[in-house]
């Protein structure tokens, strides 16, 4: 159970080596799966990463842009685009499928 991170070249790259990843499912119209050669790509960035990383260690939008010398709104503004790229419905559905496909580790 794991997703494909690619980098914006089109090439296999560990996620801390790059900028701007593309996890490659196998869904249906940005429904994130298990795998897939023939799948939508869904682009996470670098910080949405360092934000995911943080919400899943159970940290409040307050206290993860304070960690990250950021504004609370810019916060809520990732972690939403994370709720919606992986079509999770709240912060544990999102850390859930984050683990599955090894974005993350806890």
């Amino acid at each position: 159970m794991d997703a494909r991170i690619i980098n914006k070249m089109g090439v296999l790259d560990d996620y801390k080596n790059s900028n701007v990843f593309d996890m490659v499912d196998g869904s249906k119209k940005g429904q994130i799966a298990e795998r897939g050669l023939n799948s939508p790509v869904i682009s996470v960035s670098k910080r949405e990463i360092e934000v995911l990383q943080l919400v899943s260690e159970g940290l409040t939008v307050k206290e993860i842009a304070s960690l990250l010398y950021l504004s609370t709104h810019t916060i809520i503004s990732h972690k939403q685009n994370l709720l919606e790229k992986f079509d999770a419905r709240n912060s544990v559905d999102l850390t859930v499928k984050a683990i599955r496909f090894r974005v993350i580790s806890i």
